[in-house]
Formats: structure tokens, sequence, C-alpha cells
């Protein structure tokens, strides 16, 4: 769940039964008031979820704001996930350069286990 924490409005927890549960199921008193015919999209379960906390904020209560903690860990994941990203664009273009202009090198080494003739995924 992504929250928005720099701006002003206030981000409010809803439950499963709120958008998810309501298309399958409509049983719960939102889902009567915002019961909607026909198939389920991202477009309807967000008017659905809108609606809801127009009708019935007093209901839901607002989540605080991450602690400098969890954005810290926040910042550090995706630095870590960017790392990956980089490793992986850097093993396939270093294959990509040596299938085009050294392909002996990448037979010789095929059956090395995790070397730079596997591809990485």
């Amino acid at each position: 769940m992504t929250r928005r924490t720099a701006s002003s409005s206030p981000v409010t927890e809803s439950g499963p039964a709120t958008a998810a549960s309501c298309a399958l199921t409509g049983g719960s008193r939102e889902c009567y008031r915002a019961a909607v015919a026909g198939r389920k999209s991202d477009h309807g379960d967000a008017v659905v979820l809108a609606n809801v906390l127009r009708t019935d904020l007093h209901a839901h209560r607002p989540l605080s704001a991450d602690s400098e903690l969890a954005q810290a860990i926040a910042v550090l994941a995706r630095a870590q996930q960017d790392a990956v990203w980089d490793r992986t664009a850097a093993h396939n273009k270093l294959r990509s350069h040596l299938r085009e202009y050294f392909p002996g090198f990448l037979t010789a080494f095929a059956a090395a286990k995790g070397g730079i003739a596997e591809p990485e995924e």
C-alpha cells in the first residue's frame, strides 16, 4: 500500500470489505449504497472508496505518517532495488556485447554455473 505522506490530504484506512468484497458480495452497508452493476474495475473500486469515505468518514481512522525509521527503510529498499536493476542491466549489456563482438567467449564459458553465459532474470 502506498501512502501519500507529503500531501496535506488525510489518508484513511479501509478494510478489504470496502471495495473488493463489495463488488463480490454486496453484503455490507457501504456496499448496499455503492452497489454497481457490471464488471469490476479499478475505476469502479475508486468510486466506491471515494463514496464510502465521503459518506462514512467518521467510521474510518486516519493513518499516521510514516516514522523516520520507516522512511529510511523505504529509501534503502528503493536504493537496493535500483542497484539490482542496474546490475541486471549491466550484466545483460555485457552479455549482448560479448555475443556481438566475441561470441567464442560465451560458448567457452557456457558450462560455468551462474556465469556470464547464462541470462540473468
